[in-house]
């Protein structure tokens, strides 16, 4: 099979995996948006959760596989598997040790963090204290977390990317439940979202036992003693803490948006976080889908010194994230409010106040939709060829470009100027480490790449006219008895539009990764019915 093909399958089976999860995280949302809406509460959880998730989003999304699997295969390739295993569990002794003191600080100092983060709430003692308690429940999901992408780091280097990336919808499956049991037996909402933070917890422990028992099927075993694989050991830490700087500098990014929107009206933190959950639905199913079945192939790649196979890899993973997030990105700016009127309007979550604010927010993060994509991408690129000093540098210089972009664009548009500073900072990013990696992998054509952004671009912005002008002559004509299927009905009609005329547009642009990507997908749906009916 050609690393392509390869690719394609892993990237299918990510992708595969990554929807289960995300199904159930969009019905969390839903439940969540019903339960507490934009008020105090889910603006105290939105924040409470930033901390933990910090530390997942860390050491997981990615950044530690990014760092461990190079260095693996290297191990695996020169010395066995016995000894890559040993390796593995020499960083996961250190990890967990890490992890302990990483989560027992937090504890401590959570009210330090709170009064850090949220400047704006110094006079809503209720709300901090709400917070604070919320954080202490929720770093046992960080602790969790962290193990959990040791396990998805080891799975990912044995190509068992479907296993990995449907163990989040654990932590969804409860969390789901756990906003239902608090919607539906809990009366006061301080005692909801706390109710809600624990099932959080018990949720990501599953998450960690299900990739657990898997690896421990593949053979792996632990051992305290680190002294034999030091070395290694030493070199993953190197590896990963370039990675880790530059999850920061993102996370820096969005802490700045909740500490600037905390200056805002109630609910902006609220609406900033639906609507970046809303842009990880697709980010998180194919942009990060196909750059985490990229990373064994390009590890692979730079381990045997094939750059030019390495550099048509790479090309090709930019060229298919951006076939494919883009056009999601035009039908999200353009059906904006139907799909947040879909999701969220129930309960708690009004279409007077709410809607609004959640609309514009992803608006503006859709914006940034493909070049978030295309930057995890190019990023792999960087970790292959064990070069992680220039994303760092990168990404914080892009850091202080969002924050004054942010406080710029919020004095206009409120939270969504927010949202509309990180997407510019997102299209910037991009643009420095494609220029970058051409760089230090000469062999990379960038023509392919910018021919397909252009074709791509057309094809999308005029599907998305098509769509916007059927949104305004039809869509009030549109009404059932039924409120929800009247809403489906809004949303889905436009979309099978947009989504047929951009097709069209595909064959007639000649578009080839689209046509690439869709044959692939249906044959290897096919052949999965065709197995199970044998």
């Amino acid at each position: 099979m050609d690393e392509r093909r390869k690719i394609a399958v892993s990237a299918i089976m990510v992708g595969l995996g990554t929807l289960v999860s995300r199904v159930f995280g969009l019905l969390r949302e839903v439940a969540m948006a019903a339960v507490f809406g934009t008020g105090v509460a889910a603006d105290a959880f939105s924040v409470a959760f930033r901390f933990p998730n910090l530390l997942h989003n860390l050491v997981g999304e990615g950044s530690l596989s990014a760092a461990f699997l190079p260095k693996f295969t290297e191990v695996e390739q020169r010395e066995g598997p016995e000894a890559a295993y040993q390796m593995a569990s020499a960083v996961f002794s250190a990890l967990f040790v890490a992890l302990i003191l990483i989560c027992a600080a937090g504890i401590v100092f959570a009210p330090t963090l709170i009064n850090l983060m949220v400047i704006g709430w110094q006079d809503d003692l209720p709300r901090r204290l709400l917070a604070v308690k919320l954080v202490r429940i929720l770093f046992g999901f960080a602790g969790f977390m962290g193990l959990s992408a040791y396990c998805q780091a080891i799975l990912n280097a044995r190509r068992r990317f479907f296993v990995s990336s449907v163990a989040p919808a654990f932590m969804n499956l409860f969390w789901l439940v756990g906003a239902v049991v608090a919607g539906y037996f809990v009366s006061t909402e301080t005692s909801r979202i706390e109710t809600v933070a624990v099932f959080v917890v018990l949720g990501s422990s599953f998450q960690f036992l299900w990739q657990f028992i898997w690896i421990r099927r593949l053979g792996w075993r632990f051992s305290w003693s680190v002294r034999s694989r030091l070395r290694e050991l030493v070199e993953v830490g190197l590896l990963l803490l370039p990675g880790l700087l530059a999850l920061a500098s993102h996370q820096i990014n969005y802490f700045a948006d909740v500490l600037l929107a905390s200056l805002l009206p109630g609910g902006s933190v609220s609406s900033l976080t639906y609507a970046n959950r809303l842009l990880f639905l697709p980010l998180g199913l194919v942009g990060y889908a196909i750059a985490t079945a990229t990373l064994p192939s390009l590890s692979m790649s730079a381990a045997l010194q094939e750059r030019d196979k390495l550099a048509r890899l790479l090309s090709y993973t930019a060229r298919s994230i951006f076939t494919l997030l883009l056009p999601i990105a035009f039908a999200a700016v353009t059906l904006r409010t139907e799909i947040v009127s879909l999701l969220f309007e129930r309960g708690s979550f009004d279409a007077a106040r709410s809607t609004p604010m959640v609309a514009s927010a992803l608006m503006c993060y859709m914006i940034g939709l493909p070049f978030f994509g295309l930057t995890r991408g190019l990023t792999q690129g960087f970790y292959a060829l064990k070069n992680t000093l220039l994303p760092v540098l990168i990404t914080a210089f892009g850091v202080v470009i969002n924050i004054e972009l942010s406080m710029i664009f919020m004095f206009y548009f409120d939270h969504a100027g927010l949202a509309l500073g990180t997407s510019l900072t997102g299209i910037f990013t991009t643009v420095m480490l494609l220029f970058n990696i051409k760089k230090l992998l000469p062999e990379m054509r960038i023509r392919p790449i910018v021919s397909n952004l252009l074709r791509v671009t057309v094809a999308g912005g005029l599907s998305a006219l098509t769509a916007w002008l059927f949104v305004i002559d039809f869509s009030g004509e549109i009404q059932t008895n039924i409120p929800l299927l009247t809403k489906s009905l809004k949303l889905a009609l436009p979309c099978a539009l947009y989504f047929a005329i951009f097709l069209l547009f595909s064959k007639i642009l000649n578009i080839v990764e689209v046509g690439e990507v869709s044959s692939r997908v249906l044959k290897r749906l096919f052949r999965i019915k065709q197995d199970r009916a044998e």
